[in-house]
C-alpha cells in the first residue's frame, strides 16, 4: 500500500483502552493515520489518547452500529472482549466475546469497509496444544471456548468485507500493568531463581512487533490474509534467556539458578499452603509448570506474511525496561 493511500485509512479499533490496543492507537497515531478508539473504559493506559476515545460498548448493537457509521472507517481491529478466566459455570458470562463480535461484524457492514481484524486467542486450544488446522480447536477453559465462540461467529456470516483471524500469544511491553508487580516485582528485587536444566521455549511477541503485524495484515494484499488465522507472536523464544535479559538491565548480572526438584519441591509445598487459605507463598506447582513446560505456537503463516520484525528481543527488553522504571 502506498504512502498516500496508508494516510487515507480510517482505523477503527474495539478495546482499545486495553494493552495492546493502547499501543496499537499509538502505533497509528504517531504515523498521523487516523484512527478512533471504542471502549466502554477511558484510555487510562495513555491518557493522552483520550481525544480518540469514543465510550462505547459492543454489546449495545444499536448504538454500536450509529458509532460505526458516525466515524465511517475503512479498517476496523476488534479487539474488546472479556479477557480474564475467572468464569467458571456459564460460558454467557462472556458475551462480549458471543454476542459483542456479532455485533461488531454486522455494524462493520459499511460501504467504507475494507478488511477487518477479529482477535480471537492462542487458548481456543490448551498449552502445549498444536492444532492440525484453523479449525482445529481443544480449549480447557470457558473463556477459550468463548473465543472459539468468536472465530465460529466470524465464519458462519457471509461477510462483505476481507476478514482475517488473529490469535495473540502472550504478549509483553510497556503498559502492560502486570509489568510492575507479580514476576516482575520479584525480578526486581533480586528474587527470582531460575529451574537451573530448564530451557522451556516460548511463544512470546513484544508489543512493539505486535502492532507492527497488525498494521501488516491490514495492508497486504487480500489474497494473503482473506479468512485466514494468523498468531500473533515474535518467534518462539529462550525462556532463560529472556528473563536473563531483564536481570541484566535490572542488575547487571544473570538471574539466579537453582536445582529443579527444590522449586518442585517448593511447589508443593506452596499447593499445601493455598489449601489451607494462605496464598502469599510466591511457588507453586502452577507456577513451576509455567517455568518449566514449552509452549509454542505456530509462526510460520504471519511470518510469511509480514516479514522481519523490527525488533529484536533485547530491544524490546531494553524498552520495557526503561517504561518499568519510569513507572
Amino acid at each position: 500500500m502506498s504512502e498516500n493511500n496508508e494516510k487515507a485509512m480510517r482505523i477503527l479499533v474495539t478495546g482499545g483502552s486495553g494493552f495492546i490496543g493502547a499501543n496499537l492507537v499509538k502505533y497509528f497515531i504517531d504515523r498521523n493515520i487516523e484512527i478512533q478508539n471504542i471502549d466502554v473504559v477511558p484510555p487510562t493506559l495513555i491518557p493522552s489518547q483520550e481525544s480518540s476515545w469514543v465510550q462505547q460498548d459492543i454489546l449495545d448493537a444499536e448504538g454500536l452500529k450509529k458509532t460505526f457509521e458516525d466515524f465511517s472507517p475503512t479498517h476496523v481491529i476488534h479487539m474488546a472482549a472479556r479477557t480474564d478466566l475467572e468464569e467458571e459455570n456459564d460460558i454467557n458470562g462472556y458475551s462480549a466475546n458471543i454476542q459483542g463480535v456479532e455485533n461488531v461484524l454486522n455494524a462493520a457492514k459499511l460501504p467504507s469497509v475494507e478488511r477487518v481484524i477479529i482477535i480471537s486467542s492462542m487458548l481456543v486450544c490448551e498449552p502445549g496444544y498444536l492444532p492440525k488446522d484453523d479449525l482445529d480447536f481443544k480449549p480447557n477453559t470457558l473463556y477459550g471456548e468463548s473465543k472459539v465462540e468468536t472465530e465460529k461467529a466470524v465464519r458462519k456470516q457471509q461477510l462483505p468485507y476481507s476478514w482475517c483471524i488473529v490469535r495473540p500469544a502472550v504478549i509483553w511491553g510497556p503498559h502492560h500493568l502486570r509489568l510492575l508487580d507479580g514476576f516482575f516485582k520479584i525480578m526486581r528485587k533480586g528474587l527470582y531463581f531460575h529451574p537451573g536444566a530448564s530451557q522451556a521455549k516460548r511463544s512470546y511477541g513484544y508489543v512493539g512487533n505486535s502492532v507492527y503485524q497488525l498494521d501488516k495484515l491490514l495492508q497486504v494484499e487480500e489474497t494473503a490474509i482473506a479468512g485466514k488465522v494468523f498468531y500473533l507472536t515474535d518467534p518462539p523464544i529462550n525462556l532463560h534467556e529472556w528473563v536473563n535479559g531483564f536481570s541484566r538491565l535490572f542488575h547487571g548480572r544473570d538471574v539466579r539458578n537453582i536445582p529443579g526438584f527444590i522449586l518442585q519441591a517448593a511447589g508443593l509445598v506452596g499447593d499445601m499452603l493455598e489449601k489451607i487459605g494462605i496464598h502469599k507463598f510466591p511457588m507453586n506447582s502452577f507456577r513451576y509448570r509455567n517455568m518449566t513446560a514449552n509452549n509454542i505456537v505456530p509462526t510460520e503463516a504471519i511470518s510469511e506474511v509480514v516479514g522481519p520484525l523490527p525488533y529484536t528481543m533485547q530491544q524490546g527488553i531494553a524498552e520495557t525496561v526503561d517504561w518499568i522504571k519510569e513507572n
